[in-house]
C-alpha cells in the first residue's frame, strides 16, 4: 500500500533550517579573495546540507575549494584503491603542505576581514575546518564549514582529487550532489530515511563509529536496485528504513562497503568504512539488525522521538 506520510508535513523534525546569512557572506568573501591571489579556481557545494540528507539544524557545511592545474599528474598507489601520490614537474606534490596552504591563506584572511577574534580554524582532514561564533566569547556558533582543498587535473570533474595524511584520494562529490538531488523526485521520501537513521546513529554510541556517508551510500545502492518510480514510492518509511539498516549490517559484518560513484567512474575497490575492531564490528551489525527487525519503532510519536 502507498504511503500517506508527507516527509515535509508530518517529519518536520528532521528538516534543516535556513541558511545563516554570514555563511553565505563570508564564505563568499574568503573564496573570492583566495580565488584572485590565483589559490583556487572554483568550488562546489557538498555534503549532507546540499544532498539533503541532514538530520539536524546544526548549521555544518562542506565545500570542495578547486584548484585547476594541468601540470600535476597523479599516480596510483599500490595496493590503496582510489590514492594517488602527485606530482609537478617531477616533484611531489605533498597533501599536508598543500592542505596547510589553504589553512594559512583561510587564516589570513581572517585577519585581514577582522573575523578572526570570533573564529577557530583547525584540521578535520581532508578539509581545513573552520568555525565562526557570534562573538569574541566564542559561545554560539553562527556556522562550522569544511573546507576542502581540492586538485583537479582535468577541468571535467571526473580527475578531482582531495588530500589525505600522505595521498590524494579520487573525490566525485558534484556527481553525487547532482544524483542525491535527484534521488526524491515524485515526492518519495527516502532521502528522510537517512535523516532518521542518522539520528538515531547520534544518540547511539555503538553506531558512532559509521559516517553518514555509509548510510548515504547504502541509500544509492538500494535506489539503483529499485528503478520503477513507481515501484519505490509504494515502499513505506519503515520498509525502506530496514533496508537500508539490513544492508549497512551486511557490509559492516564483511567489513567492506564500496565507494559508489567512484567505482562507477572506473575505480574500483574503495573501502568507505573504518578500520574496525572485531568486538565494535560484530557489535555494530548486532545493533542495526536489531533495529531493522522492528523499524516502526525507530519513528517518532507525537512530539518524542523513540529509538528503543
Amino acid at each position: 500500500m502507498a504511503s500517506n506520510i508527507s516527509p515535509y508535513d508530518q517529519y518536520s523534525f528532521v528538516q534543516t533550517g535556513q541558511t545563516p546569512r554570514e555563511y553565505i557572506e563570508i564564505t563568499d568573501k574568503i573564496f573570492n579573495h583566495l580565488k584572485g591571489k590565483g589559490i583556487v579556481s572554483r568550488r562546489a557545494f557538498t555534503g549532507s546540507a546540499y544532498k539533503g540528507t541532514r538530520a539536524s539544524d546544526a548549521g555544518d557545511y562542506d565545500q570542495l575549494w578547486i584548484k585547476k592545474d594541468l601540470q600535476v599528474q597523479g599516480h596510483p598507489v599500490s595496493g590503496t584503491p582510489g590514492h594517488f601520490r602527485m606530482s609537478r614537474n617531477g616533484l611531489l606534490v605533498d597533501a599536508g603542505k598543500e592542505r596547510n596552504v589553504l589553512k594559512g591563506e583561510v587564516q589570513k584572511a581572517l585577519n585581514q576581514f577582522g573575523l578572526a577574534q570570533r573564529s577557530v580554524i583547525r584540521d578535520h582532514i581532508p578539509a581545513v575546518q573552520l568555525d565562526v561564533f557570534a562573538h569574541t566569547s566564542l559561545n554560539r556558533l553562527v556556522f562550522s564549514v569544511d573546507l576542502v582543498y581540492t586538485l583537479d587535473l582535468g577541468g571535467d570533474n571526473k580527475h578531482m582529487y582531495v588530500p589525505k595524511e600522505d595521498t590524494w584520494l579520487q573525490t566525485v562529490t558534484p556527481e553525487e550532489v547532482r544524483h542525491m538531488k535527484k534521488i526524491d523526485q515524485g515526492n518519495n521520501h527516502w532521502r528522510l530515511c537517512v535523516k532518521i537513521i542518522k539520528l538515531i546513529r547520534d544518540q547511539e554510541a555503538t553506531l558512532a563509529p559509521l559516517s553518514g556517508y555509509v548510510y548515504e551510500t547504502a541509500l544509492l545502492e538500494e535506489h539503483g536496485e529499485h528503478p520503477d518510480p513507481a515501484a519505490r514510492s509504494k515502499l513505506e518509511v519503515t520498509e525502506v528504513i530496514r533496508m537500508l539498516l539490513t544492508r549497512v549490517a551486511a557490509a559492516v559484518e564483511k567489513g567492506f562497503m564500496e565507494h559508489y560513484f567512484l567505482k562507477r567512474n572506473g575505480q574500483p575497490g574503495v573501502n568507505i568504512l573504518p578500520p574496525l575492531g572485531a568486538v565494535t564490528q560484530e557489535n555494530i551489525t548486532n545493533r542495526l539488525r536489531r533495529l531493522a527487525r522492528n523499524p516502526e519503532r525507530l519513528l517518532p510519536s507525537h512530539a518524542e522521538y523513540r529509538y528503543r
